[in-house]
């Protein structure tokens, strides 16, 4: 079966028990209090995989203009409902309809883990792509290899593919992305293993 159509049905499923799991604060969002720091208020930030719309895009939502982005019909519409501030499209991250240096700040949480791993370095291509010189990302990759597996995620069939930890920082490098913090993050939710959070930046001309 699709991968794609395994996510987004997944999803679609699981809607209000993936979103119970997830109410967090600001404490669940790592590295984006460090981005906002960087990045004046009233900028366009994009949330790539944005689902129920909570915590991330809302809690961007109060420093900038956001965007999310998701291909689940059932968590957008659960986005519109709880991030008002916000505005949504539906789009699939391996594809973002978005213009070139475009928006000032792209983030992803938990969701390019599930699109096959020989598109991630499309992916990140793409995010170096609609951010404007200067721009910079909070991104979720992962931190182990793991070519793909077939599961069950919160009582739904699920999918995952990801590169090691090492792998993405030098696709980062590749793709233009200048590095510039780390963090290993358990997993908030279905432990054990742990994602690799990166703020990077494109720099400019």
């Amino acid at each position: 079966m699709d991968p794609s159509k395994i996510v987004r049905s997944g999803y679609d499923a699981n809607a209000s028990e993936y979103l119970q799991s997830r109410l967090r604060g600001a404490e669940g969002l790592p590295l984006i209090d460090e981005l906002i720091n960087l990045v004046p208020a009233g900028s366009v930030a994009v949330d790539a995989g944005c689902g129920a719309g909570v915590p991330l895009t809302s809690y961007l939502a109060r420093f900038y203009r956001v965007l999310g982005l998701d291909f689940s019909l059932t968590q957008l519409q659960l986005a519109v409902k709880l991030s008002p501030n916000a505005v949504f499209a539906c789009q699939d991250l391996s594809a973002l309809g978005l213009a070139s240096s475009s928006v000032d700040v792209v983030c992803s949480f938990y969701a390019i883990i599930h699109v096959p791993r020989d598109k991630h370095q499309a992916i990140l291509q793409d995010i170096h792509r609609i951010l404007k010189p200067e721009g910079h990302c909070v991104l979720c990759l992962g931190a182990e290899d793991l070519p793909e597996d077939f599961g069950e995620y919160q009582g739904v069939p699920m999918y995952w593919s990801h590169f090691d930890a090492s792998t993405y920082k030098q696709m980062l490098t590749e793709v233009g992305l200048l590095l510039l913090r780390q963090e290993l993050i358990p997993d908030p939710i279905d432990g054990p293993g742990s994602h690799l959070f990166v703020l990077a930046k494109r720099p400019g001309a």
